[in-house]
């Protein structure tokens, strides 16, 4: 009898140990942390693929599909590249198209993640949660002439795909969000570096952490430069911008980098400060614009009013920088703030304009994401994210264009996220359509 209750005393203690220590592993991230933080983000993953759920759908928001709206004439003509999951007969795919103004596809490309690595060519704690098309995303396209194109796969990789879908290269880095290609031909696009253990230079950051980086690949598809961003703000004394929160502690995706963009030789003699080559980046998380020496990598001027978790800030012609913000309802899906907007700031000085915003005429909100483009006769192409929209506007604010992302029947009326969209010239349709 004694003997049990010595083995229900031992019991009891080791649960009580267990449990205690389980509490200092999620108060303060000790080992095992970093392995269970990994463990529980691939077990969600896969529970997912299982179930076969699509993660990216949203209510529709607006009706119809496809160009809804074409006011020939007023808009910047040519052929526009949309990345969202399209349906394929009873599946779907990641896929990138070429449109017309009448939104009828001239071109696509498709990848499935799977086949681009036999294994995840990542070892990190979140190695297998992005491998799949249910873990990844197109994010971030270029289109060359010729039909080749350069994109992200979410957190994945880095790929170059011919006219036919055929991959020409990969890059097996952890890239996202955004690509581009400066006037040199290079790609760049920004990256992340999982810690799973302390980095003394990085003080304030605790396991698991993301560093925030910034590849350049060459045109053939090498990583030919690799910048951290963290680096940068704590060698040029900008750490301020990480703790202006209060919080003292960061583990995790603390600076959420969404972009990232180069000053181009004939538009730096518009920025008073700056020079060809210096480099913007768009860090989410802490609400902040900065652009970097492009030599030195220190930090040249950074900027957080008046944003609001901003993505894709742009240089424009007569020394201005103009961004999406975002402005979100931290609380639901409803918009904040009278929705989202976008802002130009003049960098140093640090004037402010708002240049087009939602209204009763166009609501525009995008909680997340998004990317825009200053179009040569002055009109600006928004994207739309969570509505799966792509539009068109006026520099007076009217609608010209506007394209809807298919309708997919999932319970109510749903539409997959539309992850990017840009205008190219008419020409830019010219190539070899025998892999339509």
């Amino acid at each position: 009898m004694s003997r049990n209750w010595v083995k229900v005393y031992f019991a009891v203690a080791l649960a009580c140990i267990v449990f205690a220590y389980g509490v200092i592993v999620g108060a303060y991230k000790v080992f095992p942390f970093s392995t269970l933080a990994g463990a529980v983000g691939t077990f969600k993953h896969y529970r997912t693929q299982m179930k076969n759920e699509f993660p990216g759908l949203t209510p529709a928001r607006y009706k119809g599909e496809g160009a809804v709206v074409n006011k020939e004439g007023l808009t910047y003509p040519g052929v526009t590249l949309i990345a969202l999951p399209w349906h394929e007969g009873d599946d779907w795919l990641q896929s990138l198209r070429l449109v017309d103004m009448e939104g009828k596809t001239l071109h696509k490309w498709t990848v499935e993640p799977e086949a681009v690595w036999s294994e995840s060519p990542h070892q990190d704690l979140m190695r297998g949660t992005k491998s799949t098309k249910l873990g990844t995303h197109i994010h971030g396209s270029v289109l060359l002439p010729g039909g080749d194109v350069v994109f992200n796969l979410s957190h994945y990789g880095l790929l170059r795909l011919n006219a036919c879908s055929e991959i020409v290269w990969k890059v097996p880095y952890r890239a996202h969000h955004s690509v581009h290609m400066d006037e040199y031909g290079n790609f760049w696009a920004p990256g992340e570096i999982w810690h799973d253990k302390p980095i003394e230079k990085f003080p304030g950051f605790s396991t698991p952490f993301v560093e925030d980086t910034i590849i350049k690949v060459s045109p053939s598809g090498e990583i030919i430069r690799e910048i951290s961003i963290l680096e940068s703000i704590y060698r040029s004394g900008y750490e301020g911008l990480l703790f202006s929160s209060g919080r003292h502690k960061f583990s995790g995706d603390a600076t959420h980098n969404n972009d990232v963009e180069v000053l181009e030789s004939r538009l730096s003699a518009d920025f008073e400060g700056l020079n060809a080559g210096d480099i913007m980046v768009s860090l989410r998380n802490i609400s902040t614009v900065l652009i970097i020496d492009g030599e030195t990598e220190l930090v040249k001027w950074a900027l957080q009013h008046p944003f609001v978790l901003q993505h894709d800030p742009d240089f424009v012609e007569g020394g201005f920088i103009s961004v999406l913000d975002n402005r979100p309802n931290m609380e639901g899906n409803a918009p904040a703030f009278e929705g989202s907007r976008i802002v130009r700031v003049r960098p140093f000085s640090n004037e402010v304009e708002i240049i087009y915003a939602s209204s009763a005429d166009n609501n525009f909100y995008t909680r997340g994401g998004g990317k825009h483009q200053n179009l040569p006769n002055g009109n600006l192409l928004i994207g739309e994210p969570y509505a799966g929209r792509l539009f068109e506007v006026t520099r007076d604010g009217e609608l010209v264009w506007s394209w809807l992302a298919e309708r997919w029947s999932d319970g109510d009326i749903r539409v997959p996220e539309l992850s990017d969209g840009s205008r190219y010239p008419k020409d830019f349709g010219n190539f070899p359509k025998d892999c339509l």
